[in-house]
């Protein structure tokens, strides 16, 4: 899990310092409504925030859109075609997004999830990463 957070940490930062996602074949928006969605093939595929996932169909097939969609935008990012990597990256933000419904703090998510969509880098890893970091550093006060 933190070899993939860390890989993932990495592409991202790389994708906002080069302005990928503003010239990209998929694109990131933010949509007035307050929600988030990624565009990939001219079609747009919106972002289930984990706290408010029912379980239907329909949200499970949106939540297997947008893990497909981010991971093939990370993966065109550094030019990589593999799909032994594709795979283990999308099991990565599925089994990250399960986790991430039993959260319990929703302030603490909706600040990670606006951090993320700031530098245009949502996804399921990297939130459940910045949550857990988040609620840990929550509790903590420096010390002498």
């Amino acid at each position: 899990m933190k070899k993939i957070f860390i890989f993932m940490f990495c592409i991202s930062t790389l994708s906002f310092s080069d302005g990928y996602y503003l010239k990209g074949s998929s694109k990131s928006t933010k949509k007035s409504s307050g929600g988030y969605s990624t565009i990939n093939n001219n079609k747009e595929i919106n972002f289930i925030n984990p706290m408010n996932f029912n379980g239907t169909d329909k949200e499970k097939d949106e939540v297997i859109e947008f893990i497909k969609a981010s991971t093939k935008k990370s993966l065109e990012l550094i030019g990589m075609d593999s799909d032994t990597l594709k795979r283990e990256m999308e099991q990565q933000q599925l089994n990250s997004f399960k986790e991430l419904t039993k959260a319990t703090d929703k302030e603490v998510m909706e600040k990670c999830i606006k951090n993320l969509e700031m530098i245009g880098t949502l996804d399921y890893t990297l939130l459940k990463g910045t949550y857990d970091q988040e609620i840990s550093a929550k509790n903590k006060e420096l010390k002498w």
